[in-house]
């Protein structure tokens, strides 16, 4: 079975049981597209540990996320300056100085 396939199977098991997995404890205010990626790697280590996953694709997952994380950050970033800097003009801040 497909690791996401696990993972998704464990997560609806433990919501329908009432409790939380360990994603939705730690990572409830991420983005939900950052939860899957976590949830992914987690997976990733577990099977590592077991030996059922080679460490070279488990180290390949997690070089691709941490590229994936600082993409979505500085985009994440860049909108965030531009609303500040939106929201300065219109409150008649617009440039400092002569």
């Amino acid at each position: 079975m497909p690791i996401m396939a696990r993972r998704q199977t464990k997560t609806d098991s433990s919501k329908a049981a009432g409790r939380c997995t360990r994603s939705d404890v730690w990572l409830r205010p991420s983005p939900p597209h950052l939860v899957v990626v976590y949830g992914h790697l987690e997976e990733a280590l577990s099977e590592v540990h077991e030996g059922k996953l080679d460490p070279r694709i488990a180290q390949a997952m997690s070089s691709l996320a941490s590229a994936m994380v600082k993409v979505l950050t500085s985009g994440e970033l860049e909108m965030r300056v531009r609303a500040l800097e939106e929201r300065q003009f219109a409150n008649g801040g617009g440039r400092h100085g002569g």
